[in-house]
């Protein structure tokens, strides 16, 4: 009788032992994965901010290849005179003119006159 107490001792320790590997082991998964997804957290919002500000500078870069300007239009008519040839103002408009020298079209273009 001894002996199989000795046993059943010997198999109570092994599997207290091998509860607390378990146990062990379930604590080390966990941290490494709150870790992993803290990193990886931090990861991707570094790289949405480095994506933010390669967009940013690919704007910039495109928009220096932008320019406008406005120009007055005189609107004429001929007088008819006998004789002389005369042109008289009758109005003027303003023309904006885009020149986009990149390769990107430009959609969202805003024009506003005081």
């Amino acid at each position: 009788m001894t002996e199989v107490s000795t046993l059943e001792l010997a198999n109570v320790v092994l599997n207290a032992i091998i509860a607390l590997a378990t146990v062990a082991t379930l604590v080390w998964a966990i941290r490494t994965t709150r870790e992993e997804l803290r990193s990886s957290v931090e990861d991707r919002q570094q790289r949405d901010q480095d994506r933010a500000q390669e967009r940013e500078q690919d704007e910039r870069r495109q928009a220096s290849h932008v320019v406008a300007w406005v120009a007055q239009v005189v609107n004429y008519d001929e007088l008819e005179d006998p004789g002389r040839h005369h042109l008289v103002a009758i109005g003027a408009t303003r023309t904006v003119y885009l020149h986009n020298a990149s390769s990107a079209p430009v959609y969202d273009v805003k024009v506003r006159f005081r």
